[in-house]
């Protein structure tokens, strides 16, 4: 299996496509003209190119940390499936990143209502869905080498009924 880079492929296009609300430029000193659209007033904070680069770097870094088991999928829709998710997770907490660093304000812990908390919220769930299934398809291809079938793991309920037989 080829490695990936830590980037897992994310551009800086990608994360402007989740915070269009934040100014990425490539001089943090140009100025921008009024008629460029609603998040383009001068006073409005703006994150270099280069910021968001190393953000993308860091987290696909920490994401294949956490994932890390990826690596022991051997069937390649599997692969092809995994790369691609782990593509979108790094996108969204470089964009968390962005949101917060553009929006300082805004990037505290007990205001759930703002664009920073909503990415990191995403990331948080997607993140940990991905560690479930990376970890079932890694114990079904085990099962399945060794003969003995599926695994027959059931995800935990997410609505109960509290009706109890």
């Amino acid at each position: 299996m080829a490695i990936v880079a830590a980037d897992w492929g994310v551009t800086v296009a990608d994360v402007r496509a989740l915070a269009p609300q934040v100014r990425i430029v490539d001089n943090p000193a140009e100025t921008i003209p009024e008629e460029d659209g609603t998040y383009s007033l001068d006073r409005d904070r703006r994150v270099t190119v280069t910021q968001v680069e190393s953000w993308i770097v860091d987290a696909g870094v920490m994401v294949s940390g956490e994932v890390h088991r990826w690596a022991k999928i051997k069937d390649e829709n599997n692969v092809a499936w995994v790369t691609k998710a782990i593509k979108a997770i790094v996108a969204v907490r470089a964009a968390a990143y962005a949101v917060a660093a553009a929006f300082p304000a805004m990037a505290g812990v007990n205001d759930m209502a703002n664009a920073n908390a909503e990415l990191w919220s995403r990331y948080q769930l997607d993140l940990e869905i991905l560690k479930n299934t990376v970890g079932e398809m890694v114990d079904d291809e085990k099962a399945n080498a060794n003969g003995m079938g599926g695994s027959f793991r059931f995800p935990r309920t997410r609505l109960p009924d509290s009706l109890r037989f």
